[in-house]
């Protein structure tokens, strides 16, 4: 493309009309599928017994996502431990936003024998898009007997 006088040539024009075209369309494609995207996590923790520091199994695991009234219930596994994928905590601002998706993951614990437990844990950050869920782990979650004298 050469450009005399300051003048482009009809054909010259074109072919930046259509290129100005892509590049606006095609980032407008761009930005509306991007934002558009939810942000998953993952929720992970422990729950022991706070007087022996042994696992609890079978304990049930509520998770609330920030913004949300659709609870997720599981129960701890033999060595205490509990899992919730892909939870839905939100939608991405874009690809420029990137950082934490922002909220409180509620965590409800109750078990037989055990006074109930609840807290709220900051999501971490957003993996990215067409990333894996980012993973929040709440740590280790201690259960205090309801009857302190009393042996489980």
């Amino acid at each position: 493309m050469r450009i005399q006088s300051g003048h482009l040539s009809n054909r010259d024009f074109c072919f930046l009309s259509i290129m100005a075209t892509c590049i606006l369309l095609g980032g407008c494609a761009v930005k509306g599928m991007v934002s558009g995207f939810e942000t998953k996590v993952n929720v992970v923790g422990r729950v022991i017994d706070a007087a022996d520091d042994k696992p609890v199994a079978g304990v049930i695991v509520t998770v609330t996502p920030p913004n949300s009234n659709k609870p997720v219930t599981a129960q701890t596994d033999n060595l205490g431990y509990f899992e919730f994928q892909n939870l839905t905590v939100g939608k991405t601002g874009g690809v420029a936003s990137g950082g934490s998706s922002g909220g409180l993951v509620t965590v409800e614990i109750t078990h037989s024998g055990y006074r109930q437990s609840a807290g709220k844990y900051p999501i971490q950050g957003f993996a990215g898009v067409g990333s894996a869920a980012s993973t929040t782990d709440v740590g280790t979650i201690k259960l205090e007997r309801s009857d302190a004298t009393s042996a489980k």
